[in-house]
């Protein structure tokens, strides 16, 4: 099984001389020996005998690691000194009990997986892992594009109508209430009118320290609209979370 299409179409964007680097943490000889002719050539294999003394190449960023044979599992907290931690881990012919599968979980074993002909579950479970993989690293990205857009709009509508709320947001960002919602949800774990109230009482924290205004006058300029007493009020419900808007 050497053409490997599902993950060459997800992946179409990555270098062609860029193989996948999957290390294959080996405890049984065996057991890799029925493994390593099966799998793509897209993959570039690297094996450590854990049986063996010392480490694989340190300079090698593994995509993936797999752990191969029944005893593996019992090496592997010498794996994750090795492997960095957002490196996922797939257990192969691992010890199948309960309690050993219970123990690769807690390990950080993301999945397990049996033989099958031509080892086509192996092959689908880190096409599978790597696939999450690079949609986990697409969506960071989005997410710092999402917040840099949404810090620029804050500050803009903040200068321009320091009363401003969720509507003025939406429309800056030309987004519906929906989607503000939940990409601010994801970004900041808060709710839009809850980001807004963080921001302006961060500004509000701002200009308490740098201006010789009182805090009633600040209140005002920075939109809250509101007497002493709730100005306050409005900056202690907020200790804290002003700090998550950077």
């Amino acid at each position: 099984m050497k053409n490997a299409g599902n993950i060459r179409g997800a992946f179409n964007s990555r270098s062609k001389k860029v193989r996948f680097q999957i290390l294959l943490a080996v405890a049984d000889r065996s057991t890799l020996e029925q493994v390593e002719p099966h799998l793509p050539d897209i993959f570039e294999i690297i094996i450590w005998e854990l049986t063996v003394p010392g480490m694989p190449r340190q300079s090698v960023k593994h995509d993936v690691v797999v752990l191969v044979g029944r005893a593996a599992l019992s090496y592997l907290e010498k794996v994750k000194l090795l492997a960095d931690s957002q490196t996922p881990i797939i257990g192969y012919e691992l010890k199948a009990d309960a309690d050993a599968r219970v123990q690769a979980r807690a390990g950080g074993v993301i999945s397990l997986v049996n033989r099958s002909p031509e080892e086509t579950e192996l092959i689908i479970a880190i096409e599978n892992v790597l696939s999450w993989v690079s949609n986990q690293g697409a969506k960071k990205e989005q997410n710092a594009d999402f917040k840099k857009e949404l810090l620029a709009a804050l500050g803009y509508l903040f200068k321009e109508q320091p009363s401003f709320g969720i509507q003025d947001l939406s429309q800056n960002m030309k987004l519906s209430h929906a989607a503000l919602y939940r990409k601010v949800r994801e970004v900041y774990n808060l709710s839009p009118n809850r980001l807004i109230a963080a921001y302006r009482s961060q500004q509000t924290a701002i200009l308490l320290a740098r201006s010789e205004l009182n805090i009633t006058e600040i209140a005002y300029i920075c939109g809250f609209s509101s007497t002493t007493y709730r100005a306050r009020r409005n900056l202690n419900n907020f200790t804290g979370i002003n700090q998550v808007v950077q």
